[in-house]
């Protein structure tokens, strides 16, 4: 119950005379009986105007002016006391969650410990593992590192289950603010709620922290923060914590992170000790906790449906594929095994129940192999395991219709490089709770037949080039207005100067020869030739943005953002039509802010 006293200390007569309340202040006083008292509790407001029981005129009209005035004091105040009282209960709400999780640990039952994060709480090892041990003496105090480097809460939904639940959690932090900054709002509040629902929809729902990670150019942490504030969890920032620990020491960002957004030994040390400030409070109040009645949980704030059966599937070995037990890198830890081939045209034919389906797979940047994957028929995606070390995901279908699916997978004839081996780790299955056992038609696709297929470089030393044209405006996320100007290239290619470019190899790289390689465009020219006509295609790989015209015919205008972000240096494919005898290709090159370049290849006929 939530209760304030106020009284008026104005003059009340000269306040009902002129029946205004332009000028009251309102202090903390004794009761008093010739004096506005309010009371509020959960559903009552009580105006008691005192004693006008005199019979003189004056004191009745006293009288029926306070009652008017009453009216208006009533709103002010009910719209005040809300307010106030919205307040507090919020404050008094966020955390509430670890009060009975930490009441258990001062009686001696254990407290099992999940971090979920990405490359920061992977290193952070928990950051607070002996102080709870300190706290909670009687307690077994278990701590579950689920940190895993470049993810965030994308993933996060798929390995919730497999590494935070099936580690039984009576707290869990959440560490993706960081990560997340890739993703769009919409996105990282429908991921991240995801997990907050999720987790507290189970038998036993753990205590959520939120932890805001610092970052130098700062994170879109906003967007956790609403989830946070939405289910009454307690948030820690970290980022204001560094910012001021910074400032009062007048200590330069290098000496607590070791780059933008990674903490150093010094400033994994002060996380774990911000962390444990803020939730010390908690420890304290926790040991006068009495039960409350279980908290329901609020309307989502996300508009799609939330995403609470994310699961990582173990993936069938068939014909042309084989098992594996481990990886031979340090990222081995998140896989359990793999299936893996080097068969060209090898194919996983994946039958996959649900709303949301894709990979996780490793990556090495010596032996990985490039495959293709087509779910539903749709046009397959090319996807290179060579570009670095480590391991990716990809969805090919989110927020489908619920009902059975194909993923069908295989090892493809390199583009760019040798053959390697192709390794899958886990289907990514979201929706299958809710699915209904309908197979999705769709047209058959021989994929292996499309695996197959070989494709030709064209040199470098084949183009020629002009540039750079405007420039006045660097690249972000996206392209300026210099990709949709036209220039002299498009307007009057007659009397454009081209250059032949000089470099070996495939990739045209703009940035040497113009010195610039964070906005502007350069556009380059060749020409192919065809003993016959008809459909092939273009791998292309490109930095960053691009229009592509074919014989005069403007066929593709490309932004590299939009193609679930594959690195520049690895190709996508385009489909083309190509006249017999010689065709002209021009193309636009947009720079991203760290690079202009490209490289082209085409099927062989």
């Amino acid at each position: 119950m939530f209760s304030m006293q106020w009284i008026f200390s104005h003059d009340l007569e000269n306040v009902l005379t002129r029946n205004t309340i332009t000028d009251m202040t309102i202090t903390p006083k004794p009761l008093n009986s010739h004096a506005a008292i309010l009371k509020a509790g959960c559903t009552s407001i009580i105006i008691d105007h005192g004693d006008f029981s005199s019979s003189t005129p004056r004191d009745q009209t006293l009288a029926r002016l306070s009652r008017v005035y009453s009216v208006k004091v009533a709103a002010v105040m009910l719209f005040m006391m809300l307010s106030l009282f919205a307040g507090t209960v919020q404050a008094q709400e966020h955390g509430a969650d670890l009060l009975p999780v930490f009441t258990r640990s001062h009686e001696g039952q254990p407290l099992r410990v999940s971090v979920l994060g990405g490359s920061i709480t992977q290193a952070g090892k928990g950051w607070i593992t002996n102080w709870l041990i300190k706290q909670f003496p009687k307690s077994t105090v278990m701590m579950n590192n689920a940190g895993m480097s470049a993810t965030g809460s994308s993933l996060g939904i798929f390995r919730l289950q497999r590494d935070v639940i099936a580690a039984q959690p009576d707290l869990v932090f959440i560490e993706y603010a960081v990560n997340d900054s890739g993703t769009n709002d919409a996105d990282a509040i429908r991921y991240t709620e995801s997990i907050v629902v999720r987790l507290k929809s189970l038998p036993h729902p753990p205590a959520i922290v939120f932890l805001q990670a610092a970052a130098k150019n700062g994170s879109k942490r906003y967007r956790h923060q609403q989830v946070a504030a939405h289910y009454g969890l307690f948030d820690i920032d970290l980022q204001v914590a560094v910012d001021h620990y910074l400032n009062e020491t007048g200590q330069a960002w290098s000496a607590v992170m070791s780059d933008s957004v990674h903490p150093n030994k010094q400033g994994h040390a002060l996380y774990s000790q911000v962390i444990a400030e803020k939730l010390q409070p908690f420890v304290e109040k926790s040991r006068k906790y009495v039960a409350s009645t279980p908290v329901t949980l609020p309307k989502p704030i996300s508009d799609k449906p939330l995403i609470l059966d994310g699961m990582m599937m173990p993936i069938p070995v068939q014909t042309g594929w084989k098992q594996i037990h481990s990886l031979p890198h340090w990222w081995s830890r998140f896989f359990n095994g793999g299936v893996v081939s080097d068969q060209v045209g090898a194919e996983l034919t994946l039958a996959v129940r649900g709303s949301m389906v894709g990979l996780l797979f490793p990556l090495d940047s010596k032996t990985g192999g490039t495959f293709y994957a087509s779910l539903d028929g749709q046009d397959p995606v090319l996807i290179d395991q060579s570009y670095r070390g480590g391991y990716s995901s990809r969805i090919f279908g989110k927020d489908m219709v619920a009902s059975e699916h194909q993923l069908k997978i295989a090892v493809a004839n390199p583009i760019h490089k040798d053959a390697g081996t192709v390794m899958m780790g886990y289907l990514l299955v979201a929706g299958h709770t809710q699915s209904k056992q309908q197979v999705t038609e769709f047209e058959p696709l021989d994929l292996s037949a499309m695996a197959r297929r070989s494709f030709q470089p064209v040199p470098a030393n084949r183009w020629q080039w002009a540039g750079m044209y405007g420039g006045s405006e660097k690249t972000t996320a996206k392209a300026t207005a210099d990709l949709q100007t036209p220039f002299e290239p498009e307007t009057q290619p007659r009397k454009v100067t081209w250059k032949d470019y000089a470099g070996e190899g495939v990739i045209v790289n703009f940035a040497p020869i113009t010195g610039v390689k964070d906005r502007g465009v350069c556009y380059a020219r060749t020409t192919i030739t065809r003993e016959k006509a008809g459909e092939s295609l273009m791998a292309l790989k490109l930095d960053y943005f691009a229009k592509i015209w074919i014989n005069g015919q403007l066929i593709h205008t490309i932004d590299r953002s939009k193609l679930g972000g594959i690195a520049p240096t690895l190709p996508f494919l385009l489909p083309v039509d190509l006249k017999a005898g010689e065709n002209e290709i021009l193309i636009k090159v947009h720079a991203g802010s760290n690079g202009s370049m490209f490289g082209m290849y085409l099927q062989s006929p």
